[in-house]
């Protein structure tokens, strides 16, 4: 189980030693997180999956889909998305005991710190072979936060791990489905990872690891053996996160940076998209069915390109891969009536994200009366307890009462 005890020991040291910066990101991701919850739960077609899901006893699957619904939550190294198996594990918990600030903030940096460290070690190696690194890692990411919020010792939350890791999985073909599977799947691999926990708290072990041997998790979806020595600095993964300022896919929001950038003017007769080449490839291939899913780029390109510009030709739009273009970015050549050509660029880097972007983004997302922006600053709690309480309101007719914060 060394492995496991390594990845836990990493992500307390990065909450034990976490300076303002990262409780400040901390508190910033489940922002993101909060919002997006809420903001699906006022859609009535998200609303009733998530009720189902949560008077069946998933919570945190309920909380998880929702905040996964309109595709606006956070993403790391473009595949995979973190905070929907920490920010709903968070919230869950609510339901059941009050937390303080430094619980969330540390169990949100936790629960990073285990999905991105494992995401990085996996890809691209587990898209190509078809895994989606979202819900394989979701498991022991929620495991991991479950474990800090309930305060196990070491061995307990090892085996927790240990025991989610069992349930890793999730094929990417979920991202080419035009209905809600995308949304279902990693939501239900969060859940996976709370009920691991459960089951470790209440005495439930694993003697021989499932990261590491001969059907490993590194093996079965990475390049080998996880080599963790490999890993940055513990701590540093949360402030890698990138954060969305469209309903996309993370590679989308280059594409439609670029697109809005293009001024008015004559006529255009084509537009050429350049992305890089890991993005077409992503969910398979993409020239075979261009429009199907979340992931086309072809598809996300042709749609805002329409929308926004009044491009709506196909033969008009090229798409192409350049190896050398990050896939937080993109370039778009203009060509119009007359001859003229312009190239404009895009880019889906918000990694610099501090305090007062996350406001401004989640006051985007819900002008009004948004929990997570109205309680006290540096104070999760509060913000964490009225989110659950208004999310609840929209899902359920009786409301169930959230046990808010404690100092």
């Amino acid at each position: 189980m060394h492995i496991e005890r390594t990845l836990w020991e990493r992500a307390r040291v990065a909450a034990d030693s976490a300076t303002t910066a990262d409780l400040e990101r901390a508190r910033g991701c489940l922002a993101v997180s909060g919002t997006e919850m809420l903001k699906s739960a006022a859609q009535p077609r998200f609303a009733a999956v998530a009720r189902s899901l949560d008077l069946a006893g998933s919570t945190a699957s309920a909380l998880s889909y929702l905040n996964h619904a309109n595709l606006a939550d956070d993403s790391f190294e473009v595949a995979c998305h973190p905070g929907l198996s920490v920010g709903p594990v968070v919230l869950s918990h609510a339901t059941r005991t009050p937390l303080s600030d430094a619980e969330i903030t540390h169990a949100v940096i936790v629960g990073y710190e285990v999905a991105c460290s494992l995401t990085s070690l996996l890809l691209p190696e587990a898209a190509q072979r078809g895994w989606r690194v979202t819900s394989v890692v979701a498991p022991i990411a929620a495991a991991a936060v479950t474990a800090q919020l309930r305060g196990f010792a070491t061995d307990t939350a090892v085996h927790a791990l240990g025991l989610a890791a069992t349930f890793t999985g999730g094929s990417v073909s979920a991202v080419n489905d035009p209905g809600d599977a995308w949304r279902f799947q990693p939501a239900a691999a969060t859940q996976a990872g709370v009920t691991a926990a459960a089951a470790a708290e209440a005495g439930a072990r694993i003697e021989h690891s499932a990261m590491s041997g001969e059907h490993s998790l590194g093996r079965l979806f990475g390049p080998g053996d996880l080599a963790l020595g490999k890993l940055p600095a513990a701590g540093s993964a949360i402030h890698a996160v990138t954060f969305k300022k469209y309903e996309t896919a993370m590679f989308g929001q280059a594409i439609m940076d670029a697109v809005a950038a293009v001024p008015p003017g004559d006529p255009i007769d084509r537009l050429e998209l350049e992305v890089c080449t890991w993005t077409l490839t992503y969910g398979g291939d993409q020239t075979e069915s261009p429009d199907a899913g979340i992931a086309s780029v072809p598809g996300i390109f042709r749609s805002f390109a329409g929308s926004r510009l009044g491009v709506t030709d196909a033969g008009a739009l090229a798409v192409s891969g350049d190896a050398a273009l990050d896939p937080l970015s993109a370039r778009l050549t203009v060509r119009r009536r007359g001859g003229r050509v312009e190239t404009w660029s895009g880019s889906g880097d918000t990694s610099f994200w501090r305090s007062a972007d996350f406001e401004t983004h989640c006051r985007r997302r819900i002008p009004h009366d948004n929990p997570m922006l109205a309680a006290p600053a540096g104070d999760a709690g509060a913000a964490a307890g009225a989110c659950l309480s208004a999310i609840l309101a929209h899902l359920h007719d009786t409301v169930r009462p959230s046990t808010g914060s404690r100092p």
